[in-house]
Formats: structure tokens, C-alpha cells, sequence
């Protein structure tokens, strides 16, 4: 049976890494997700990482299940495309928010814009929203997160009007604010925008 260093691209300080991660095992690694890994090592260290450390934990953990130990650097190009597609940035999100979750809830949303004046959010969560960049959406009311929630899912004006019974008039005033809220210039920007806040599943717990 294979050892984490029997595995090519594993030396001291990955041995290290892994260690911190709490992974002793060839099979325990195969379990895992290379972005994941990497924004825990940057939790746990407390400091940045060298994108090039995905590319190491994608190539370890191919070997893992595969058995076929690649260069790390093999899996740059592919790192780098999942960066431009902004795909490394949600699962990073999902991370957090399944950390989060329940800080989140108990502290943002209608209880959040019901609170007696004087009463603020604690820092720490305010500052988890701003590294997920959206912090914004603390500024929205209960009602202006369900017009929202209707846009990502695709919804016109028409039918959130019928939806919510507003009149038509009133959506699109709530969109206007929701818009200047989220530094959003158009409806098309906006809708877009709510699809990727969905997409994350952050309008589920705020």
C-alpha cells in the first residue's frame, strides 16, 4: 500500500501541508477536492498560497485515485481556466458558507433589518460578506430579497407583479433601488448579478 511519500511532487513540506490538513493517508486524499484544500490551507496557515499549490494538490490527488503521478505543473493550464471562469471562486464560497451557514442565520436578514436601532451586525460578519463580495446585500430589505430571488430564477416584471401582489410600478421602483443597492447599472447587469449571488446559494441565508 501506497504512502502519502510514495507519491510524486510529495516532499517535506507537502508531507507538511497534508499534516496540517489532516490527511495521514493515500486513500484519505483521494477523497478530496483540490480547491477545497487549497482555501483551507490559506485558513489554517492564516496567509496566502501560491496559486501553483492547486495545481500540486490536483496532480497528488489524480495519483491518489488513478495510480498516474503527473508533473504538478501539468495541471496549470487547467487551474488557469477554471480561474477565468470564476469556478474556483464559488466552490471557495460553498466552502465558506458551509462554515458560515449557521452564524448567517442567526444574525442576517429580517431579524437583521428588525433590530432596535443602536443594534449592529458583529464585525465578523460583516467582514465574511465582504470577502465574499457581498456585503451589499445586508442593505436589502426582506422585501427587495424576494424580487431578488424572482430575477435570478428568471421571472419579468409582469409576473413578479402577480407574485408578490405589487403593482407594476412598485417592482420596477424596487428594482431601481435593488440596482442602485448592488452598483448595478442596468437590469441586465442586475439580473445577472442575481443569478450569480443564487448560483452560490447566499440569498438562502441572508
Amino acid at each position: 500500500m501506497k504512502k502519502l511519500s510514495d507519491l510524486k511532487n510529495v516532499g517535506k513540506a507537502t508531507l507538511k501541508y497534508l499534516a496540517l490538513l489532516d490527511i495521514d493517508t493515500v486513500e484519505e486524499l483521494a477523497k478530496q477536492n483540490p480547491t477545497l484544500l487549497f482555501h483551507e490551507l490559506e485558513r489554517r496557515t492564516h496567509k496566502r498560497q501560491d496559486p501553483c499549490m492547486w495545481d500540486l494538490f490536483a496532480a497528488i490527488i489524480h495519483e491518489s485515485t488513478t495510480e498516474e503521478p503527473t508533473n504538478w505543473w501539468a495541471w496549470t493550464n487547467r487551474r488557469k481556466a477554471l480561474q477565468k471562469n470564476g469556478k474556483l471562486k464559488h466552490v471557495k464560497l460553498f466552502h465558506l458558507l458551509e462554515e458560515n451557514v449557521v452564524d448567517l442565520s442567526a444574525n442576517i436578514g429580517e431579524i437583521f433589518h428588525e433590530r432596535p436601532k443602536g443594534v449592529i451586525l458583529p464585525f465578523e460578519r460583516v467582514r465574511f460578506l465582504r470577502e465574499l463580495g457581498c456585503h451589499s446585500l445586508l442593505d436589502l430589505t426582506p422585501r427587495e430579497k424576494d424580487i431578488l430571488k424572482l430575477l435570478a430564477n428568471g421571472f419579468p416584471s409582469s409576473y413578479i407583479k402577480e407574485e408578490l401582489r405589487l403593482g407594476i410600478r412598485t417592482v420596477e421602483n424596487y428594482i431601481a433601488a435593488i440596482k442602485s443597492k448592488l452598483s448595478c447599472r442596468s437590469k441586465v447587469e442586475l439580473i445577472k448579478k442575481a443569478q450569480e449571488i443564487a448560483s452560490t446559494g447566499l440569498l438562502n441565508t441572508v
